[in-house]
């Protein structure tokens, strides 16, 4: 069986956040994403929660509400 990929934007708020949840404390934050004309470095191996400084690779800081949008899409298709 191969990989199936596909692209998925998350909502962004009016100002151009997009929220994020700590998977160690759970607490959310805001944070601005980046595009490819921001002219900053590759991905980073870890972030760092801002409350409790947990760290965690990027893919793990979805809010619940971003996963189970997420997994929706997913059946979806």
């Amino acid at each position: 069986m191969s990989d199936i990929e596909f692209a998925l934007s998350l909502p962004l708020d009016s100002q151009g956040f997009l929220r994020r949840a700590c998977p160690g404390c759970e607490r959310e934050f805001k944070w601005r994403p980046t595009g490819p004309d921001d002219n900053v470095p590759e991905t980073a191996p870890a972030y760092f929660c801002p409350y409790c400084g947990a760290a965690a690779g990027p893919d793990e800081w979805l809010t619940s509400e971003q996963l189970a949008y997420i997994e929706g899409e997913v059946v979806e298709r």
